[in-house]
């Protein structure tokens, strides 16, 4: 673990700590995280066939995402807060098909991870919430249609 001075905001300067940890293996978690949420509130099973993406996406397309995320016409509509802000999570359902689904998690009140220093210099990109989105194979097409345009 290192120590940091974080700066959140435009001025304000805080302490902070950082440690390395693989965010395959985060990603990796967020997969079965993402199947189980959608067979929990609404389900649905999904099958081999089915995508399940995890996005650690920066807060700049996190953002972005989420002012969409308010605004589309879902199905059905879920919020949850585990344990007063140490896990939160959201998610839409499509009408069709009921596979498609998004969610929006953060922990411990909006944990922020940094981008490696090796891959993203000169400007780290940071990352508060953690996205899933399931349903069919074109999934994967659409988040690279919501990449470009972000």
């Amino acid at each position: 673990m290192k120590s940091i001075w974080l700066r959140e905001g435009d001025s304000l300067i805080l302490p902070a700590a950082t440690f390395e940890f693989d965010s395959n293996k985060l990603k990796s978690w967020l997969g079965f995280v993402g199947r189980g949420l959608t067979a929990y509130h609404w389900g649905v099973k999904l099958t081999e066939s089915d995508s399940v993406v995890p996005e650690l996406f920066s807060n700049t397309h996190g953002n972005w995402l989420a002012k969409c995320f308010g605004q589309m016409n879902a199905k059905s509509r879920i919020e949850c807060d585990l344990g007063n802000g140490t896990i939160n999570y959201q998610g839409l359902q499509a009408s069709d098909p009921p596979s498609m689904t998004i969610w929006m998690i953060r922990m411990f009140g909006g944990l922020t991870l940094v981008g490696d220093e090796s891959t993203t210099k000169p400007n780290w990109s940071t990352c508060s919430a953690w996205w899933i989105f399931t349903g069919p194979p074109e999934v994967r097409a659409i988040l690279a249609s919501i990449d470009a345009h972000v």
